[in-house]
């Protein structure tokens, strides 16, 4: 054991009295107890500041993680907006390219034709006659095609083309 000679104040000297006889031990004792808990305070004063900036640290991350999952959120609530609209936009081409809009127009037939009939195969479904001449707006005038129906299903496919050019230009 190491033996240390100290000066201190009087006022110090009484206080350690007061503890030696409240303790009942010997000044020695009395000395190195109230060292290690003078020591332990210091030590623990280093650990809690440790803390306190790993708190602190932490505290921002999570705010910063809290900020990057609102923008994700409102990302994702944005697609979804968008693949609904665009769901609906293909629910409603699909429709038009489903409904009946006129006959065939080889004399031999006539039965209903749809709007995938006239723009996907561009045959009659029944006789496989040709329907190509149909979609030239010139030739469905006078013909069994129904104008209205013919022009939702245009517009249906501009509407189409216009969402997958609109598409492509945010995505390049």
């Amino acid at each position: 054991m190491a033996t240390i000679y100290a000066r201190i104040p009087d006022e110090l000297r009484t206080a350690l009295d007061d503890y030696q006889s409240q303790r009942r031990v010997k000044l020695t004792a009395a000395m190195v107890e109230l060292m290690e808990i003078g020591l332990g305070a210091v030590t623990d004063k280093t650990t809690v500041a440790a803390l306190t900036e790993r708190l602190a640290a932490a505290e921002a991350d999570a705010a910063v993680a809290r900020e990057m999952a609102i923008q994700a959120e409102n990302a994702r609530q944005a697609l979804e907006s968008r693949m609904n609209s665009q769901a609906d936009a293909f629910a409603a081409v699909g429709g038009a390219l489903n409904q009946t809009i006129g006959k065939c127009p080889n004399p031999n037939c006539g039965k209903p034709i749809s709007g995938r009939d006239l723009v996907v195969s561009h045959a009659c479904g029944t006789c496989t006659g040709s329907l190509a001449d149909l979609l030239d707006p010139a030739q469905t005038h006078g013909s069994s095609i129904n104008g209205t129906q013919y022009l939702l299903l245009i517009g249906a496919l501009g509407l189409l083309v216009g969402m997958a050019v609109v598409a492509q230009s945010k995505n390049p």
